[in-house]
């Protein structure tokens, strides 16, 4: 995917002005890639000469949408409020949009403004804090629809509602499709384009280490 300057542009413009109305979603500390403290902990994959970059700098530069069972992706684009889909059953089901938040953080907060305990929403895994997310979610003990058009939270939404039968558990999901966003101070060298082009060969030949610095193997 090919990022225009105009489109750049028009990027920061709109995060600059979301970080002056929500600063809070904005503020973290910096994570410090320290190589000696990932051998400490048993990382010894640790390439030299990496090229300096800013993960996760913005938060549309980690985007993470599960994928179901039936390997359909819950994405995070704007959809519909309700989807018709079976009407019957006493559970709601629906995807969970959110950026600046955990999933349980998230959780809290919707039991608290539909009336309900925690334990009634369920869900297939936890989802990054410093990221948009999105992924299934199934609510009981809901008697009236209309609440969730009441909803209007400034760091995540609900859409394609339907009813249905059972509960989402963890485990629930067959996986989770990820783009990541990787930014540079400086424009990379030919060489270091090279280098990266044929780290990316080879990761599609042979895969990669499934770990993020001390977040390692998942769950």
């Amino acid at each position: 995917m090919i990022i225009t300057q105009e489109e750049r542009d028009q990027e920061r413009a709109l995060f600059e002005s979301e970080r002056i109305r929500v600063p809070h979603l904005f503020n973290r500390e910096p994570m410090i890639d320290s190589d000696e403290y990932l051998r400490w902990i048993g990382i010894e994959v640790v390439p030299e000469n990496r090229p300096l970059g800013y993960l996760r700098y913005m938060p549309q530069d980690f985007i993470v949408e599960e994928v179901s069972k039936t390997k359909e992706t819950h994405t995070i684009a704007v959809d519909s409020l309700f989807i018709a889909k079976l009407a019957e059953g006493s559970t709601y089901y629906a995807d969970l949009v959110k950026i600046g938040a955990s999933t349980l953080d998230i959780i809290t907060q919707l039991a608290h403004l539909l009336r309900i305990e925690e334990k009634q929403i369920g869900y297939a895994g936890i989802k990054d804090r410093l990221a948009i997310t999105s992924q299934l979610i199934s609510i009981r003990g809901v008697e009236n629809d209309t609440i969730f058009r009441t909803l209007d939270e400034e760091n995540y939404f609900l859409k394609n509602i339907y009813r249905g039968k059972g509960a989402m558990a963890n485990g629930d999901l067959f996986g989770n499709r990820f783009l990541i966003t990787l930014r540079t101070t400086n424009p990379l060298s030919p060489s270091e384009k090279k280098h990266i082009e044929d780290e990316i060969k080879e990761i599609r030949q042979y895969g990669f280490w499934n770990f993020f610095y001390t977040q390692r193997f998942g769950t």
